[in-house]
């Protein structure tokens, strides 16, 4: 689990990908990048400036 907090951690079963491990902050900053990701696709135009901005 120390590893994952470095780096994503692929956990294979039967020699094939399974899951996937990642921290905390990896998980969050995926998820408010794919929020963003969706306002932006959605129109919203706030998200669009927020995007500009940083």
């Amino acid at each position: 689990m120390d590893a994952a907090r470095a780096e994503p951690v692929i956990v294979q079963k039967h020699g094939r990908p399974f899951v996937v491990v990642l921290s905390v902050e990896e998980y969050e900053r995926l998820v408010l990048a794919d929020q963003r990701d969706a306002d932006v696709r959605g129109g919203n135009r706030s998200a669009q400036v927020a995007n500009q901005k940083g």
